[in-house]
C-alpha cells in the first residue's frame, strides 16, 4: 500500500511524492494479489467439491436473514458510538476550516503537505471505535476532519508507514531544536503517550526511559504567521508500542504502528509548554479527560482507563 497524497482538482494542485512500503509489505501485497488471481481463475472452472455458503461449517443459513444481520450490525455501531457521533454535529464547519488551511497557498508547503497526507489517509483506511466499526456513510470525511481538529487519538495499523510519510513531508529539526515553523521536532519525553515509567527510583520518573519515538509540529503557528486562518494547533505523531515484543530485550518494542492527534498547543516555546499547553491539560482534566484539540474536545483517548480512540485498518481496496 502506498499513500496517495493528491488532493484532486477541487482542492490544491499540490501533489506530494508517494511513499512505498517496505519490501516485506510489498511481498505481502504481491502474495495477496496472486491469491486473488488464483481465486478468480478458479471461479470460472467447475468445482464439484465446493459447497454453497449456506452449508458451510455444517450450519444452514437463510440468505434472506443476511440483510437483517447487516442492519443489526449497523444499529449496534450507531448505539455504541452515538455520543461520539453527536459530538461531531459541527463536522461540516470544522471540515471547511481544515480544508481552508490545507489549500491556502500562503501556508508553507510542508504544512499543507502534512495536512494533505492526513486527509488522504481517510480514503485508504477503515475506522472503528470501542471495537465497533464506524460506517463511512455516517463517519464521513467531514466527520474525520472534525475528529482530527477536536484532538481525536487515532492509531493507524500500518507498521509505522504513515509516520514516516508525515516526517518526510513535514521535515525534521535536529534533536533538541524546537521552532514554531511547522517542521517536526522531537517530543520524546514530553508526552504522556506510549511510555513506561523508570522504576529504578521511587522518587523520579523519566518519561524517555522507555517511550516510543514521538514528534510534534506547530502547524498552527506556521499557518498563522503566513496570515492563514483558522487555528489548527499542534500535531503530535509517533509510534505505538509493539506489544508482541519483549521490552526488556528487544529495542524494536517501540516501533509499532502510527498514532496521530492534534493538540491545541505544542511545547516549542516556554510560553506554549508551561502556560498554554498546561492550560490545555487543565481543560483535559476538567472535561473528564477528553482530548483537547484546536477546535474543541472529544471522547477519543487511547489511555487504558478510556480506550475510546479510533483504530484505522487498511481498506480492502488497498490490499
Amino acid at each position: 500500500m502506498a499513500y496517495d497524497n493528491s488532493l484532486g482538482p477541487q482542492h490544491s494542485q499540490f501533489q506530494p511524492s508517494l511513499k512505498q512500503l517496505d519490501n516485506d509489505a510489498s511481498e505481502q501485497i504481491s502474495s495477496q494479489n496472486d491469491d486473488s488471481q488464483a481465486q478468480s481463475m478458479s471461479s470460472v472452472q467447475p468445482n464439484n467439491s465446493a459447497k454453497p455458503p449456506s452449508q458451510l461449517q455444517g450450519k444452514q443459513i437463510d440468505e434472506s436473514e443476511l440483510p437483517k444481520a447487516q442492519s443489526m450490525s449497523s444499529a449496534k455501531s450507531a448505539k455504541v458510538n452515538s455520543d461520539f457521533m453527536a459530538s461531531l454535529k459541527d463536522a461540516q464547519k470544522l471540515s471547511d476550516d481544515f480544508v481552508a488551511v490545507m489549500t491556502d497557498k500562503k501556508v508553507p508547503a510542508h504544512v499543507r503537505n502534512v495536512m494533505t497526507v492526513l486527509d488522504n489517509a481517510y480514503d485508504q483506511f477503515d475506522f472503528s471505535r470501542k471495537k465497533t466499526d464506524l460506517d463511512k456513510g455516517e463517519f464521513t470525511k467531514e466527520a474525520y476532519r472534525a475528529a482530527l481538529m477536536k484532538g481525536a487519538h487515532i492509531e493507524f495499523q500500518d507498521g509505522g508507514a504513515l509516520l514516516q510519510e508525515l516526517l518526510k513531508q513535514g521535515g525534521q529539526h535536529e534533536d533538541g531544536v524546537k521552532a514554531q515553523d511547522g517542521h517536526f521536532y522531537n517530543r520524546k519525553g514530553e508526552s504522556s503517550h506510549y511510555f513506561e515509567y523508570n522504576t529504578k527510583s521511587l522518587f523520579t520518573t523519566d518519561y524517555s526511559y522507555k517511550q516510543t519515538n514521538q514528534y510534534g509540529a506547530d502547524l498552527g503557528h506556521a499557518a498563522k504567521n503566513s496570515g492563514a486562518k483558522p487555528w489548527v494547533g499542534h500535531l503530535l505523531i509517533g509510534n505505538t508500542i509493539n506489544h508482541s515484543l519483549d521490552k526488556s530485550i528487544d529495542s524494536n518494542w517501540a516501533k509499532g504502528n502510527t498514532f496521530v492527534q492534534f493538540e491545541n498547543n505544542g511545547t516549542a516555546s516556554k510560553m506554549d509548554k508551561y502556560v498554554y499547553h498546561g492550560s490545555d491539560y487543565g481543560s483535559h482534566r476538567y472535561n473528564a479527560k477528553q482530548q483537547v484539540g484546536p477546535m474543541g474536545v472529544i471522547e477519543a483517548s487511547e489511555k487504558p482507563d478510556k480506550l475510546t480512540h479510533l483504530v484505522a485498518t487498511p481498506s480492502n481496496n488497498d490490499i
